[in-house]
This record gives structure tokens, C-alpha cells and sequence, in this order.
């Protein structure tokens, strides 16, 4: 394991950022009948979307490969932050849907 830094906070990093975009971007809650989305879109502390999430966004859109070489010839960090990218957004949209479902069964 590496000492003090690293790949491992940058994937950290990665993930808590991204995290943060989803959260801002679909909001939880509900203020006043308002989705918090049209309100934090224009507040100031607005979070900038991480580059991979938006690579990885931009490469579904158009379906095309992020690289043009094999998987296995794509640099290896950038395979890392990518995964990371994709288990944040499955993670986050379980959560989003576990906590739909408890709300329609209150």
C-alpha cells in the first residue's frame, strides 16, 4: 500500500466528488414543494462536475469508446477512475431507490 497519498486518496478523492455532483444534481429532498435541484443550480457553492464523470457521461451519450484502443491498452488510472465513477453512480441510485420505497410505504 502506498504511504500518505497516492492513487488511493486521488480514487478517493474521485469518489467523494462525484458523490457530491449526484447529490446536487438529484437532490433528496424537497423544499416547499420546490425540487432543491432548480435552487442549488443556481446557488454559489455549486460543485463542478468531475472530468471523469463527464468523459464517462459524454462516452454513453454518443456511444463511443473513451479510448480508441483495446480496454486492456486504456491507461490503467484512468480504468480506476472510471470504475470508481460507475460503482458511486450504482451506489447512489440504490440508495435513491431504497429510500423511494420507504417513502411510499409511510
Amino acid at each position: 500500500m502506498a504511504c500518505c497519498g497516492g492513487i488511493e486518496s486521488h480514487l478517493e478523492a474521485t469518489k467523494e466528488a462525484v458523490n457530491r455532483w449526484l447529490e446536487h444534481e438529484s437532490p433528496s429532498s424537497k423544499i416547499e414543494g420546490l425540487d432543491l435541484l432548480f435552487q442549488s443550480m443556481e446557488s454559489p457553492d455549486k460543485p463542478e462536475q468531475p472530468q471523469t464523470l463527464q468523459i464517462l457521461r459524454e462516452s454513453r451519450r454518443f456511444n463511443v469508446p473513451i479510448f480508441s484502443q483495446s480496454l486492456f491498452d486504456w491507461p490503467y488510472i484512468a480504468r480506476l477512475e472510471l470504475n470508481v465513477c460507475i460503482d458511486v453512480e450504482n451506489e447512489y441510485q440504490r440508495r435513491k431507490n431504497v429510500n423511494q420505497a420507504n417513502q411510499t410505504k409511510k
